[in-house]
């Protein structure tokens, strides 16, 4: 028996805002546009290699164009779309809550021949299940290694492909089942392109939970939090709140403006800001204290990284950069050149990060002390969601910016997103983006 408790709680919170999804209409259509345009960014090379042998199917490799089934096109997509850390973050994950359920829901609305409506409920029933479980078990699993976004993303992909498939609740709850059992990831790939993989795997994991779960009937044990449950054995949480669910959890998503590690958003933004206030020739500084929350400790406290995906993890990297006026806005913000550069070696190697006690979340403090003993401080607080309304201009020119030289043909793409009634088949979208490459291809 499917634990009642737990995966029947999760999967009433997705059913319901499944049916709720207009009220969060301009949000999830700014997920889709966010993640559509962090793919155009992507180096897609490596990735794409991995599912040649996968055969022909239903669903569409958004960058090559191959035909793939569409298990193995959640998998790629949904890896692209992660690859560069530039993709939305929740902070009830805390993680990426659209990376893996964007991946699985655009697949199966493919393969289906689905309408954008049936699209945006399963990306907003997907990112409901990942939230409410983030919100109990998120935060355990970060402070162990594992990566809720991978391991929860597997969870959230399944509940997106379900509602697609038109599962019922008995169907959904064996969806969660399945997809339980092979939830995994962990930090072990940060700085590297296990991270996407990972994120990739759990959309793939995803789908094939949710065609199983219709084409056959399943018992299950207490898959998710009894106490052989995989989120009890990965955290020991014992009683999970999932929270209220009054307010829809997509709603309160974060667009990414910075390519680097959310954890270190917080120490940029104070950096620039000590670098506008005030008059510092890089060469007349003498130290640089980075404080961080305890959240991050473990994540982007990595000095003298040597390569991009090293340095969106290192807040001594990016914060020297700032500094240098050269704040990592652009995917790919660090080089070959950089890491050689004299000034900026310099500055990172005297650019000390250490977790602070009186930091919370994913704030920041930072201290520049110049070599004739002036001391500038700035604190930054943790980021929080803006309303959609306010946040269009931000994220359509972020996607202008991704899609660069793809120029007309991504502002077809951006329309359509924006634009398109929901009875607008999924196909007309994806036939848009067909073939788009972005200004940083490889």
């Amino acid at each position: 028996m499917v634990d009642e408790d737990l995966t029947g709680l999760v999967v009433a919170r997705a059913r319901s805002s499944a049916q709720r999804w207009r009220e969060v209409d301009e949000r999830v259509r700014q997920c889709l546009l966010d993640w559509l345009g962090v793919i155009l960014a992507a180096d897609v090379r490596p990735l794409a290699r991995s599912v040649r042998a996968a055969g022909r199917g239903s669903a569409t490799d958004l960058r090559t164009g191959d035909r793939l089934p569409p298990q193995s096109a959640a998998r790629v997509n949904a890896a692209y779309a992660h690859q560069l850390d530039f993709d939305d973050f929740h902070l009830g994950v805390p993680g990426h809550a659209s990376a893996a359920v964007i991946g699985a829901a655009l697949a199966t609305a493919e393969s289906r021949d689905a309408a954008l409506g049936e699209l945006f409920a399963a990306i907003t029933a997907g990112v409901e299940a990942v939230v409410a479980l983030g919100s109990a078990y998120g935060a355990a699993l970060f402070t162990r290694g594992w990566h809720p976004t991978a391991v929860l993303g597997s969870i959230g992909a399944a509940i997106a492909s379900a509602q697609l498939f038109g599962a019922d609740t008995r169907s959904m709850k064996d969806a969660v089942g399945l997809a339980g059992l092979q939830a995994s990831g962990t930090m072990a790939g940060f700085g590297s392109i296990g991270k996407p993989w990972q994120v990739g795997c759990a959309a793939r994991n995803g789908v094939e939970a949710a065609v199983a779960a219709v084409e056959g009937s399943w018992t299950l044990p207490d898959v998710l939090s009894g106490p052989s449950g995989v989120l009890r054995l990965m955290t020991d949480v014992e009683e999970p709140d999932l929270g209220t669910g009054e307010r829809i959890a997509i709603a309160d998503t974060q667009f990414k403006y910075y390519a680097t590690c959310f954890g270190t958003h917080a120490a940029i933004r104070a950096a620039q800001s000590i670098a506008r206030s005030h008059e510092i020739s890089p060469e007349t500084i003498s130290s640089v204290d980075v404080a961080i929350g305890r959240d991050f400790e473990h994540v982007v406290i990595n000095p003298a990284p040597s390569t991009l995906l090293q340095a969106k993890f290192s807040v001594s990297a990016v914060v020297a950069m700032s500094l240098l006026g050269m704040p990592p806005v652009v995917p790919d913000f660090f080089s070959d050149e950089i890491s050689r550069d004299p000034a900026y070696r310099s500055l990172e190697a005297a650019t000390r990060a250490r977790a602070a006690d009186d930091i919370d979340g994913g704030g920041a403090r930072v201290v520049v002390t110049t070599r004739r003993g002036d001391v500038y401080e700035r604190l930054q607080a943790e980021s929080r969601p803006t309303s959609a309304g306010d946040e269009w201009p931000a994220v359509e020119e972020k996607f202008r910016v991704l899609a660069g030289s793809a120029g007309a043909e991504a502002e077809q793409v951006r329309l359509k997103v924006r634009e398109a009634d929901e009875a607008t088949p999924v196909s007309d979208l994806i036939s848009s983006f067909n073939g788009l490459t972005g200004s940083w291809e490889h």
